[in-house]
């Protein structure tokens, strides 16, 4: 395995991150972490990326075969990878690390309001002016993105991913492996299967019981 070669091999990282991914997605969680103040970006990785080089202003680290001695040594991880169409690549590298034992902290932006009483499963990300209300949970590995709202006693799965804009009101529930595109809408007190993707605008008026994906005012299954 490769150790990354701009850091000392005896270098304490329990206060470090790192960042995987280089897309756009790692861009807006890096403007998050940089505001926070919590733990040192000391770079990230990316195969597909030359090492060595810099990327948002930090190093790029190596590929998947420099993560392991990273977590070995304490550094958290933060996953930079997006999720549109399909949960497959996020979902496996949250499944990898954790089977790394890495630790995988939930991110608060400064610029979001999350309810003291909501709660967040490892490596959930609430990016800028999103709102998480009381009682709100959001699954292990879901993003919560910039501008959306999560209001009281809603429930997000795990590996979701609630875009820009979104709103899901209270008291209503989006099962594991969803996306709730930008300016959608669900309804108060709904309960969406898991698997369902919800485009962009749609209103969801009804409860989803089955997978699929929806779109429109109100939201129809696609055949």
């Amino acid at each position: 395995m490769t150790e990354p070669t701009t850091l000392s091999s005896a270098e304490d990282l329990s206060e470090s991150i790192v960042l995987v991914g280089g897309g756009g997605h790692a861009c807006a969680l890096l403007d998050v972490l940089r505001r926070l103040d919590r733990w040192e970006v000391i770079g990230l990785l990316d195969p597909a990326l030359e090492p060595a080089t810099d990327r948002y202003g930090v190093p790029v680290l190596g590929g998947d075969d420099a993560l392991r001695p990273l977590v070995e040594r304490g550094c958290s991880v933060a996953i930079g990878v997006g999720q549109t169409t399909t949960t497959s690549p996020r979902h496996a590298l949250f499944q990898r690390l954790r089977e790394m034992g890495a630790s995988l902290p939930a991110i608060v932006s400064t610029r979001a309001y999350v309810s003291p009483r909501a709660r967040l499963g490892p490596a959930a990300q609430v990016l800028h002016g999103a709102i998480v209300n009381a009682d709100a949970s959001i699954g292990a590995n879901t993003i919560i993105n910039s501008r959306a709202l999560v209001e009281h006693e809603a429930v997000i799965g795990a590996d979701c991913h609630i875009a820009t804009g979104a709103i899901v009101n209270g008291r209503s529930s989006v099962g594991p492996r969803s996306f709730i595109g930008s300016g959608a809408v669900v309804l108060h007190s709904l309960q969406l299967s898991s698997d369902v993707a919800v485009g962009a605008g749609a209103v969801v008026t009804a409860s989803l019981p089955a997978p699929g994906t929806y779109v429109g005012v109100p939201a129809k299954a696609l055949p």
